[in-house]
């Protein structure tokens, strides 16, 4: 008989409009069956009393009233409309109609359903019509109150649908635009712990060789080049800390587009530092012109950061060579550093890395249009080739 509603939204009259708008309508039926000045018979007065108050209390119900009861009154009201419209035609047809439409109209019930209480209605129309012979006007009437019902209730059925399927897709549309965001936050804090663990991990690696330096020169009293390594040292950290507010700022706003980067000369001045360091390294950088996108150029110089700084980290002192390829097509970075016969767990920077380099490497590079990022590893060497479209 009925079928629980897949929505609340599809359960007819519980806007407390809609009962109050139903609840008068009823007075004013009651008004009409009542003071009529042409009496009416015993059994109509009786019949319309019990229509009313099931119209009544079913415009008194709440919205979470059980769907049997609501079904129960509407029925009752159909039934009534029904015995009353041929005697009493202007009540009757009202509770009719509002029969009809509250049951058709309600998504919660079954169409079959619907439809035999509408049929149900005819049939008994008809019978007392044969028991009691109406004029064709009259009996047209009555059936035109059962059509006009059911016309009304399929109306509002059709309606309530259509409200119902706009509020799950508002409700679809703004469960993605939340995925969305939540997906966007994410990849920027992704973006943002990669440059801080870039920034952090070369600058400081960069540190610890330095002071190792000084310690170094200051046993063997070498107070000049002390002062020198200090100097570079303090250098060093100061382009760290710039480096990670601009990391932290961008917490605040959006940096894309913001770094007028020279992609060149970038890695140049990278491998400028390492050499001060002490690392050999062959270089062999084309020139880069800076209309390639930021993002792109910030992606290769800091996979070139992270490369050069994770060769300091596990083959402090041996060679590398460092490749930078331009054509109309792609940009190609190669790193390669000898991985000597050191023992790494003696490095002094081996302990500190975190595991994330080559999987910052691999996201910034995959982020970039063409990007791709190809590690080989073997006892002699360890290298890295990153590529991505140049347009």
């Amino acid at each position: 008989m009925a079928r629980p509603s897949p929505d609340p939204a599809m359960s007819i009259g519980a806007h407390p409009l809609s009962r109050a708008l139903s609840l008068l309508a009823a007075v004013g039926v009651t008004a009409s069956v009542f003071l009529d000045p042409d009496p009416n018979p015993l059994w109509a007065l009786i019949v319309a009393t019990i229509g009313l108050l099931a119209w009544v209390l079913l415009s008194l119900l709440r919205s979470r009233t059980r769907l049997s009861v609501e079904v129960i009154l509407r029925s009752t009201l159909i039934a009534v409309g029904a015995l009353l419209v041929t005697s009493i035609p202007v009540a009757g047809g009202v509770l009719l109609i509002a029969g009809l439409l509250g049951l058709i109209g309600d998504a919660r019930i079954a169409w079959l359903y619907a439809f035999v209480a509408a049929g149900s209605a005819a049939a008994l129309i008809a019978v007392i019509a044969l028991r009691a012979p109406l004029q064709p006007e009259s009996l047209l009437a009555a059936l035109g109150f059962v059509v006009l019902g059911v016309v009304l209730g399929i109306t509002r059925r059709s309606q309530t649908a259509t409200r119902v399927a706009e509020l799950r897709l508002a409700q679809q549309l703004a469960a993605t635009q939340t995925e969305r965001a939540r997906s966007a936050a994410l990849d920027e804090r992704a973006r943002i712990a990669r440059d801080l663990h870039d920034t952090l991990a070369h600058t400081l690696g960069g540190l610890v060789v330095q002071l190792d330096a000084v310690e170094a020169l200051a046993e063997a009293g070498r107070i000049d080049d002390v002062i020198t390594r200090a100097r570079a040292a303090r250098g060093m950290a100061a382009d760290g800390l710039v480096e990670a507010r601009e990391a932290v700022a961008s917490l605040k706003e959006d940096p894309l587009g913001k770094e007028d980067i020279r992609l060149n000369d970038a890695i140049r001045t990278l491998v400028d530092l390492e050499r001060s360091l002490g690392a050999t390294i062959v270089a062999s950088i084309d020139s880069v012109p800076a209309t390639i996108k930021a993002e792109t150029a910030s992606a290769f110089r800091r996979v070139a950061q992270e490369a050069l700084t994770n060769a300091r980290k596990h083959a402090p002192g041996e060679p590398l060579s460092l490749n930078l390829n331009y054509d109309d097509r792609s940009i190609t970075l190669a790193v390669e550093n000898a991985r000597g016969h050191n023992r790494e767990n003696d490095m002094p920077l081996h302990a500190s890395g975190s595991g994330q380099g080559l999987a910052g490497m691999r996201a910034r590079m995959s982020a970039c249009p063409g990007g791709s990022l190809i590690v080989t590893e073997n006892p002699s060497s360890f290298s890295i080739v990153a590529t991505a479209d140049s347009a």
